[in-house]
């Protein structure tokens, strides 16, 4: 009851917040923290399961030291650490709990962001079904300074593994795929699986070389939405519902950033959520559980449309059109020489449904799918073999779900946004030779 009496307090709060953020905004300019953030997971008893612990904000620091203690239904069975922090760090074995992590950096300043270190854990086979097993850290503030041992001001957002939270079926937040236009990028951030939404605050992290400019948000999830004003980073944004609950799924919101004039060559930019789980909440005032896909933004040479073609490369549905039928090499129409990239046929060719992978560092970065419109079976032609396939689109007896996205958008001949008979008419009149389907959409 205390519980539920403190949070209706904190909505009623939230609210008065909301009204009149322009003057609680008055207050919220200053420094950002560094932020130190665990990972939340959904788990069954018996996994293995890695927890990230990632580090934003950081100003440049010398000695990072802090303690991670984990639920008594936890092991704690390893700790990866990322090379980007230097090679003084550790984490002496035999592993306790609480377990101590530290770093030092004795000729210079670390100011890397992102992932600082992995912990494996496994959940014990006896973990009840429904169980939150929090992961916390705590650290004294004179271990954490810069190269002039000037203590380092710190927020930490602590995190848990949870069972009896389907993985598949589990509210989820992410960040979606980056759109970058030349110096301006564009994420959106994601709701899937939302059971209803009484609360809803998390933290996006961003890398140090990106810049918040703006945050929009959907409308449909009301107008009780803040993100509040000057952006930091880490960036609040939350949402609440005092009537009902909010079950609306998809773009929650659009953040857009500029990108700095000193960033790298082909940098990977990293963008992560974190959030306290007791702020994601319905209207019985009961936490749901979470599960948070980060993303990332790749700044650099990427696939651009081959010269004197009609390629069109669309950077926000990551899609490639404006092709020829009976493709035989795809590097006639997409230049590939700027970058790195693996090439996956379907089982049929390069027609609809093969992917152009961009790789950095040995990791895919983007990931662009090939669209032929009226090749439905991914062999790059229009024939009476599609004509078979779209008829059963157009009729229903397959779905989306059934072909996925790619053929999906390629049955949509005629480009009106709908596929039915109309589409599988002019399909078979390709077939003939008196029908012509037009690739540049």
């Amino acid at each position: 009851m205390q519980k539920k009496f403190f949070r209706i307090v904190a909505l009623l709060l939230s609210i008065l917040i909301a009204a009149n953020s322009q003057f609680v905004f008055a207050f919220a300019v200053g420094e950002s923290k560094m932020t130190i953030s665990v990972e939340s997971i959904a788990a069954n008893p018996g996994d293995s399961v890695q927890v990230k612990i990632n580090i934003a904000n950081n100003p440049g620091i010398a000695s990072l030291k802090f303690d991670v203690k984990y639920d008594e239904y936890l092991t704690l069975t390893n700790v990866e650490f990322n090379s980007e922090f230097g090679s003084y760090v550790t984490a002496p074995t035999p592993y306790k709990n609480p377990q101590t992590i530290s770093m030092i950096s004795p000729l210079k300043e670390i100011g890397t962001n992102g992932n600082f270190a992995i912990l494996t854990f496994s959940v014990s086979n006896n973990m009840p079904a429904r169980h939150h097993a929090d992961i916390t850290v705590t650290y004294d503030e004179d271990d954490i300074f810069d190269a002039d041992y000037n203590n380092v001001p710190v927020e930490v957002v602590n995190g848990y593994v949870e069972t009896g939270a389907s993985a598949e079926n589990q509210f989820t937040v992410q960040v979606g795929q980056a759109v970058v236009d030349e110096k301006t990028v564009k994420v959106d951030v994601i709701l899937n699986n939302n059971p209803g939404l009484a609360s809803l605050k998390f933290n996006v992290a961003y890398d140090e070389y990106l810049t918040l400019t703006n945050v929009e948000f959907n409308s449909a999830f009301g107008s009780y939405v803040t993100a509040p004003m000057p952006y930091k980073n880490p960036q609040t944004i939350s949402m609440i519902s005092p009537l009902s609950e909010v079950n609306v799924n998809g773009v929650f919101a659009t953040l857009t950033f500029t990108v700095k004039d000193e960033v790298p060559d082909d940098y990977l930019a990293d963008i992560t959520i974190s959030f306290d789980k007791d702020d994601i909440f319905g209207e019985d005032y009961e936490n749901i559980a979470t599960k948070v896909i980060n993303g990332s933004v790749f700044l650099g040479n990427t696939i651009m449309p081959r010269k004197n073609t009609n390629t069109i490369i669309n950077r926000n549905t990551k899609l490639i059109y404006g092709l020829e039928t009976d493709i035989k090499d795809i590097n006639d129409f997409v230049d590939c020489s700027k970058v790195e990239t693996s090439i996956v046929p379907t089982k049929k060719g390069l027609g609809t449904g093969a992917t152009i992978n961009v790789i950095h560092n040995g990791d895919i970065v983007e990931t662009y799918s090939v669209i032929v419109f009226g090749d439905v079976n991914g062999d790059s032609l229009c024939d009476g073999a599609d004509a078979v396939i779209m008829s059963c689109l157009a009729s229903g007896m397959l779905t989306k779900d059934d072909v996925g996205e790619a053929i999906w958008t390629a049955a949509d001949c005629n480009h009106d946004g709908v596929i039915n008979d109309d589409d599988a008419e002019l399909l078979k009149n390709v077939g003939v030779f008196i029908g012509k389907i037009t690739q540049t959409a």
